[in-house]
This record gives structure tokens, sequence and C-alpha cells, in this order.
């Protein structure tokens, strides 16, 4: 996912994707997709989670014309030649506040259908234009001198609506993450404090007036989960507790004093929830492995989640929609293969498990929970195949010693099985190698000539084992084998020998 972050008069591209772009003059702002080689009739959608209709910009007509959002209109554009060129990038003119949020691009041709993420990020830190701020300025300084009692008041009111970005990131296992918002100047003891969510939906998400705390006007997202201090006019803390914060929670906060419907202060919280990231290894004797994904956040029970592999290559592996598992809509080679649970988004354990798995699932995979092409949940896991360690000890007199090496998964037939030394010297030196349906007996050192063998056909039979030949307290040290495709190592395995002198 790609994460804009917009100031007024200025577009900041966050790092975080290995990329930094800076651009001033925050007239409009590009949400960027590129997408190569697409055919002339790839339908092309806009799209905003949280709205209704939720179509920010369609490319051409097609006959699925669906309704743009009013409050889109005259405002988006992309490029004509967009299929040709590969670059469907949606410009923005007069990005503003309420303009953050998540946006999806969704790209669709024949049976295929694919989505790239843009985070937009809108912050009004500045709320007044340069040349209108340095007259704002220069007024402040002249009530400051004419009249210092109403000014402080005032300068500190200007200084807090400048100071009003603050930025919360939490993972989501936390039990609660608190929203900042701490207010020194007397306030009068009728005001209301709002908390609300302007993005990426709009939502109330708490208020306190009248010495009371409201939960009724809140929405039942929210419900149960939020805290603020019980006397927050007194202590000028009006920072929002939010309790089990979820993926879904990330977006755009803004907690309000007012006075019939006088604004006093605001204050902006940007808050993220990430997701952790995890990592599976898979052993070599595994027949199956589970991606796990368990959320926190209340998910709908018409949303769509969908497991996606990106690395090496990018296929669809599960799909659940409508309450049922979509199997037309996953790769060929995941047919049969993948199951989740029962009722996923009710549980909120949304984890996959593949069966009869092999060395063409590892990689990276993500799984995205969407609902009109909003996503709702998020989580990438690396599956990785398990180094495994294996110790043989031998008398020196012995005749033969077997380096074993067992796998059960399917390998590829034009693998490559090497067995190399590794502490002999600084550069490994190979003791035997497998290729091409036969050893290649010329490859190896001259010290295992004639002293190596596998068994016939290891990579139909899955056994790797190498015998080695009258072995020496010279053959003691750390052996190595790996399966090769493509100068990608498919599984590897470490061996110990230690050969025992008998004197």
């Amino acid at each position: 996912m790609k994460t804009i972050v917009v100031f007024l008069g200025i577009l900041v591209h966050v790092p975080q994707h290995h990329s930094d772009v800076e651009v001033y003059g925050g007239w409009s702002v590009s949400l960027p997709c590129h997408v190569p080689g697409l055919p002339k009739d790839t339908k092309v959608v806009w799209s905003r989670f949280g709205f209704n209709p939720s179509t920010v910009h369609q490319h051409l007509d097609f006959a699925e014309t669906r309704f743009q959002n009013n409050l889109y209109s005259g405002r988006t554009s992309m490029s004509a030649d967009a299929l040709v060129s590969g670059d469907l990038s949606l410009t923005l003119r007069a990005p503003h506040l309420s303009d953050s949020g998540v946006y999806t691009c969704t790209y669709s041709y024949q049976n295929i259908r694919r989505q790239i993420v843009v985070r937009l990020q809108v912050s009004e830190l500045f709320p007044f234009r340069p040349l209108f701020l340095l007259v704002v300025v220069l007024v402040l300084v002249l009530v400051v001198a004419l009249a210092v009692a109403v000014a402080s008041g005032l300068a500190v009111s200007f200084w807090q609506r400048i100071l009003t970005v603050s930025w919360v990131e939490v993972k989501e296992e936390e039990f609660f993450v608190k929203l900042p918002c701490v207010f020194r100047a007397p306030l009068p003891v009728d005001v209301t404090v709002e908390w609300s969510r302007c993005a990426p939906e709009p939502m109330k998400v708490h208020e306190y007036r009248n010495h009371s705390h409201y939960a009724a006007t809140q929405d039942t997202f929210y419900f149960n989960r939020t805290k603020m201090e019980k006397d927050p006019l007194r202590t000028g803390d009006f920072s929002l507790t939010l309790r089990d914060p979820c993926y879904r929670d990330s977006g755009t906060y803004i907690c309000t004093v007012h006075k019939n419907r006088d604004i006093l202060m605001q204050k902006v919280v940007r808050l993220q929830v990430k997701v952790a990231d995890e990592v599976v290894d898979v052993g070599e004797t595994a027949k199956c492995f589970t991606l796990p994904f368990k959320t926190r956040g209340n998910l709908p029970a018409d949303a769509t989640v969908e497991w996606t592999r990106t690395k090496p290559q990018p296929m669809v592996v599960h799909v659940h929609e409508n309450g049922q598992d979509q199997p037309d809509r996953q790769d060929e080679c995941y047919h049969g293969q993948t199951e989740m649970i029962r009722d996923p988004l009710q549980s909120k354990d949304l984890s996959v498990t593949i069966k009869n798995s092999g060395y063409r699932d590892r990689g990276t995979y993500v799984c995205t929970v969407l609902k009109d092409g909003d996503i709702l949940a998020q989580k990438v896991v690396e599956h990785r195949l398990a180094s495994s360690v294996a110790k043989v000890e031998v008398d020196d007199w012995a005749k033969t010693v077997k380096l074993p090496w067992q796998i059960t998964a399917n390998l590829p037939q034009d693998a490559t099985v090497k067995w190399t030394r590794q502490n002999v010297s600084m550069f490994p030196i190979n003791v035997h190698v497998f290729e091409n349906g036969r050893d290649q007996n010329e490859t190896q050192d001259l010290a295992y000539t004639g002293r190596t063998n596998m068994r016939k056909d290891p990579l139909r039979t899955g056994d790797l084992g190498l015998t080695l030949i009258n072995p020496t307290h010279a053959d003691s040290g750390s052996y190595l084998g790996s399966v090769c495709k493509d100068g990608d190592v498919l599984w590897d395995r470490l061996v110990y020998v230690k050969a025992r002198r008998h004197f």
C-alpha cells in the first residue's frame, strides 16, 4: 500500500515505500497506479472506502456505468491514453481535509480483476494561504500591542489552530491507544467536546457536553470502546482513549471544542493501526501449512476475504464471498488445496490452510478484507521453507556414512541437487552435483572423486541423501545440501559430520 500525505501547499510521499517525493503547490494531487500491458477493453474504476456511492472516477464509458459521488464532480481526471501508457493514476484537484481516506483503483478484463490501494492523507496543517497567514500574523501583533489581555487568548487560539496535527501509531494487538488533545487556556464551562472521524469513513466517535459523556450519539462501531477524562474542562485534557484498536480504526480523527457551534479549538490526530507482518517457516516434511490472520475488528458479514500471493508471481489463493468460498476465483494450482474455517468474518479468524504444499508455495501472501472495493483489514504473511539441520557421527573405520535428507513435497524434475562442504576453506567446495537427470562427477572436488553417490532418480523419490564412501577424520565438518531451480534455492539442509578416530 502506498501512503500520500498532503499538507496545504505541500505534497509529501512518505518514504515507507522506497521513495520520497515533495511537491510544492497543493492545487492537485496524483494517486499513483501504474499497470502496463492492459487490453483496450479494460474497465478502470477509482472508488473510496466508506462512501455511497463509492465511485470517485471511472475511465471512459462502459456497460457497467457507475454514479460518481457528487463530492468529486468536476475534480477528478485520468490520462486519455491511460490503457496505452499503463498510467491509471488519478488526479484529484483542490485536495482538502475531508478527502483523506483509502482509494482503490480496480481494473478488470475478461475474468481477471485486480486492485491497487492508495491511502491519501490531507492535513490542513496551516489553515490559511501563506499571504493571508502573514496578514493575520501582523494583525495579531497589532492586537497584542493594543490589548494584551484580549490578544493573549486570541494568540493562543491561533497557535492552537496551527499546531493541530499529531501522528499516533499502534499495533493491533495492543489493548488501547490514546489520541492526544490537550488545551491549557481557560474555556467556558458549557462547551461541547466532539471526537469525530473524517476519513476513511465519517463517524461520530465520542461526545462530551453538560459534564456528561453521551454514548447514544456515537457510531455503533465505537460503542463501549471510547473513554475521556472524567472532568476534561478542569484538566484541559480532552484526549480520547480507544480500546482494542484494529486495522479499521486507522484514519483521521478531529477533536473539536465548540460553543453554540462556534469553534474554540480543534486538533487533528492521524491514527495508524498496524497489523504486524508475520513469517511462517514450513519444514521440508510438512504436507500443509497455515497462513495466520486473527483480527479484533468487527467485520461486516457481506465483506469479501481475498488471500493472494504477490511473490514470486501474483496469484489468487483463496476467496471467501457471500458467506462461502469461491473456488472459481482462485488460480488453478490452488483448486482443492485451500481451506478456511466456517464463518471466518464472524469468528474474526481469517487464516487459510494450504494443503499438499511444496516449493511452489513459498513467497509473500496478503490477506485483504474488502467491501465495495474498500479495505477493512489487511495482513502480510511471508512463507519460507525452513532449513533443517542434522548431525551424523561415524567411526573412521566405517565403509560408508549417509548424510540423510528426505523431502515428501513434490519437487520439480528439472531442479539441481548440490552438496557442498562448508568449512574447508573460505569458499565452499563441490562434493556432489545431480543435474539434468544424472550425476555431474566432473564438477566435484578431487578429494571426493569416486567417493560419493546418491540414490537413482532422487527428485522423484524425494531421497536427496548423500552417501560418503570410506569416511576419515578429515571428512568431519559441515555439509550443505540444496535444491535449486533457475538460480533460486527451493530447499536446503545442513548436516554436521563427525568422524571419530580409533587408535
